[in-house]
């Protein structure tokens, strides 16, 4: 039984990455266009806060987003 409730859950999962993968072809809004900036400025190692008016988080975040933006690069 364990065997079937893992290969469940894992279908499960790969649905759910696809359907966000779909949905995001639809469009998205200005919080994501704002991560994008600030992903893409990260990922380069130029100053966020000098560069966008639209960021007011602090380092840790877009230190996430430039990794993100770097991972998401590749594809």
């Amino acid at each position: 039984m364990k065997k079937n409730n893992s290969t469940i859950f894992c279908l499960a999962l790969l649905a759910g990455i696809t359907l966000r993968f779909v949905i995001m072809t639809l469009g998205h809004n200005f919080d994501f266009d704002s991560y994008c900036i600030v992903g893409e400025l990260a990922a380069s190692g130029k100053n966020i806060y000098a560069n966008t008016g639209r960021y007011n988080y602090g380092p840790v975040w877009f230190t996430l987003l430039g990794i993100f933006w770097k991972i998401a690069s590749h594809f």
